[in-house]
This record gives C-alpha cells, structure tokens and sequence, in this order.
C-alpha cells in the first residue's frame, strides 16, 4: 500500500506546476487571439484603402503621373527608384530596349528590375542614375515632340 500512498508535499507541487502550465497556455492564446485579431484588422484596413490591389495603386500611379503633366504626357520628374525599367517603357512607351541601350545596361534581369536595384548590383550612386534614367527619357520625350 505503499505506493499508492499519497504524499502531501508531492500533490502540492506537483498541482503548482499544473497550474502555471494553465496558466502560460491560457496567456500564450490570449496573445495569439489578439495579434490574429489584429492582423485580421489590419488586412481589412488595408483592403478597403487599396493597399492590397496592386492594379489599383498602379492605376492611380498612372493618374497622378497623368495629371502632373501637360496635355497628360508624363513627366519624367516624377519618376521614382523604385520603378522597374519595364514599368518606365510601358508609361513612357518607350521602346523595349531603349533604356537599356541608353544607359549601357548589361544585367540579364533587364527589364524586370528597378533603377534602385541596378544601381546597387553595379556600385553605381542610386541618385546620380536615377538622374541619369530621368535625362535619358527626357531627351527621348523631347525628341518625339520635335518631330
């Protein structure tokens, strides 16, 4: 009978133990409850502002570039780093290989890479070519207007 004797001091801790394990498990779903809450917030927020409809930012992307500019030709001023050289050819409709020719591009991911990235993967200052990407098209902008 000795075994299946019950020992005070064992039972007690033991349901100490038990009862922080309860606990932690109890907090730990508390906070994956309110961060999933919150994400399911913010997906919503974002939805609902346009933020998740890459088609829709582009388009108003278009819009604004539209709107900056006489006669709703774009600007190359606004051009920014972070578009992709195929996305500059379709707005400026551009030739394919117009801006790789002018600029000298010589990475294989053209045109599927920001001026941004090009510049980094050749050490190049990413201001100075992105200077150099807005003079290129503006020189191809005023020679189509010239003719």
């Amino acid at each position: 009978m000795q075994d299946t004797e019950i020992h005070p001091k064992n039972t007690g801790s033991r349901r100490r133990w038990i009862n922080i394990q309860i606990a932690l498990a109890v907090f730990l779903c508390a906070g994956l409850i309110s961060m999933l809450v919150l994400l399911v917030q913010n997906i919503r927020l974002y939805h609902a502002n346009g933020f998740l409809n890459p088609e829709h930012r582009a388009q108003e992307l278009w819009d604004l570039i539209r709107s900056k500019s006489p006669a709703g030709i774009p600007s190359a001023d606004l051009i920014q780093d972070w578009m992709t050289f195929d996305y500059l050819n379709h707005v400026f409709s551009l030739p394919p290989a117009y801006l790789k020719s002018a600029l000298s591009i010589h990475d294989a991911r053209y045109p599927n890479l920001s001026s941004r990235q090009y510049a980094r993967r050749a050490h190049l200052d990413s201001a100075a070519f992105l200077q150099q990407v807005k003079t290129a098209i503006q020189n191809e902008l005023q020679k189509r207007s010239s003719l």
